[in-house]
């Protein structure tokens, strides 16, 4: 339930409703939600808290934008595991924009960028599709 009163931003609230409904099964992966003007009529809150909610739910990889489609929650996804060379150093950061056009990211979704210890050639990888093992 959304709640008016302090004690949360109204676009948080929202967030962690449709979370709740995705973890629950409710939103199933691949399902399209409501439009923006339905969830606001429905939760009785305007369309930019609406906006919000769904942006901070795209920015975890709950939820992905289709051009033309709507709104869909994502599949779960598989991480690839990324072992790193040893002496490497590792940073999460937001994507330029050519990296996200090259690798097909949505608003929000962060990147790891590999700088090898040795200065060569830094590569960089969608932070919602591997995960990090270091070598030991």
């Amino acid at each position: 339930m959304i709640n008016p009163e302090p004690g949360g931003a109204l676009y948080a609230q929202l967030a962690a409703t449709l979370r709740e409904q995705i973890t629950a099964g409710t939103l199933r992966p691949g399902q399209v939600i409501p439009s923006e003007r339905t969830l606001a009529q429905q939760y009785n809150v305007g369309r930019e808290t609406v906006s919000r909610a769904v942006k901070s739910l795209r920015a975890e990889g709950l939820l992905e934008y289709r051009r033309g489609m709507g709104v869909f929650v994502r599949e779960p996804t598989a991480f690839a595991p990324l072992t790193p060379l040893p002496g490497s150093t590792a940073v999460a950061r937001m994507p330029t924009l050519a990296e996200r056009g090259r690798l097909g990211l949505d608003d929000g979704v962060p990147v790891i960028e590999v700088i090898p210890q040795d200065g060569g050639r830094a590569e960089v990888y969608a932070a919602d599709q591997w995960q990090l093992h270091w070598p030991t």
